[in-house]
């Protein structure tokens, strides 16, 4: 079949989906697209959060002279990930973060509408802002709680096959097979037990009610001062992504601890330290700052800075380009 006449007939099938069903693949293509793009500052992320050794000077040093590299500290790394483990290995652990797209959907289509039903049963002129304030937050806060909770082990997958590469030796100086997802998951249950999937659970849990906090107060106080003042310089887009920097900035890390107790107690074959059996939030925090200092804290930020950049850029276009395409405007 002429692939023209192959999208044509994939559109035609479209159109003759319902609305419900139009929605969902709409979505499902516009967020599946936008964590593939992306998915390469995850991955350098997560390795600058959870093997600080690996992105060292000294062991970026030779890629550094091959490619006559000063200061570039990005374009070494990711020159020594494509070099050593080609180049889908920035594309790593991206199949649980698009398989996290189903029961985060499943969780607001059956949970948000009946949580806000229950408490903002009408609207009421009487209601002082302070108290709708506070229902939105704790309708969004339970709303993420439940997502987080049926996706962490899918985040647990991601995060150890994002961090796992074939550089890494075996105790015989072997190279180490690198396991694709299914084979990942029976080796991590086989070795570990069923509670690695559930690894920094609490911790992770409890980071959510600070960020959310940061992030709702934050975005109602911009959007008073810069959309619905009296001179305007801002969107509610604008305001939100204010708000969703700081809050991110404020919470990193906290999310550098949980990545960190995701993978704690995890064969530690090479010179990889920062993989200790922690004992907990509090253990990982001290050995992190007696380590690293402070600035471990915030290794990788600057990725997670690119990626909601790059994601509050996508997705806006990749809607629109998507809706254009299909007619649906």
């Amino acid at each position: 079949m002429d692939p023209e006449e192959a999208v044509q007939k994939a559109v035609n099938y479209y159109h003759d989906l319902t609305p419900h069903t139009k929605s969902f693949v709409h979505s499902f293509a516009v967020v599946s697209l936008a964590k593939i793009l992306v998915a390469p500052f995850e991955v350098l992320r997560f390795i600058a959060q959870t093997q600080p050794e690996r992105f060292s000077s000294e062991a970026l040093q030779p890629w550094k002279k091959r490619w006559r590299l000063t200061s570039r500290q990005s374009k070494a790394r990711i020159s020594m990930l494509i070099m050593e483990e080609g180049s889908f290995s920035l594309w790593r652990g991206i199949l649980p973060n698009i398989l996290k797209f189903f029961p985060q959907l499943w969780v607001r289509t059956n949970f948000k509408t009946p949580i806000e039903k229950s408490l903002m049963p009408r609207k009421s002129t009487s209601t002082g802002y302070l108290e709708h304030l506070g229902r939105v937050y704790f309708t969004a806060t339970i709303v993420a709680l439940l997502a987080h909770t049926v996706t962490y082990p899918l985040e647990v997958i991601r995060t150890r096959l994002a961090t796992d590469y074939k550089a890494q030796l075996t105790p015989d100086a072997t190279p180490r097979r690198q396991y694709p997802f299914g084979r990942a998951i029976l080796t991590m249950f086989k070795d570990e037990g069923p509670t690695v999937f559930f690894k920094g659970f609490f911790f992770s849990t409890f980071s959510v009610v600070p960020y959310l906090a940061l992030y709702y107060g934050s975005y109602d106080l911009f959007k008073l001062l810069f959309v619905e003042g009296p001179e305007p310089i801002a969107n509610d887009y604008t305001a939100s992504g204010a708000a969703a920097a700081l809050a991110m900035t404020v919470a990193y890390p906290m999310d550098t601890i949980r990545r960190n107790l995701m993978k704690s107690g995890q064969a530690n074959h090479n010179h990889l330290r920062i993989n200790s059996d922690f004992a907990g939030a509090v253990h990982c925090a001290r050995f992190m700052n007696q380590e690293y200092g402070w600035r471990g804290f915030y290794r990788g930020f600057g990725y997670n800075i690119y990626r909601a950049a790059t994601v509050a850029l996508l997705v806006p276009i990749l809607e629109h380009e998507q809706q254009r395409y299909l007619n649906l405007e």
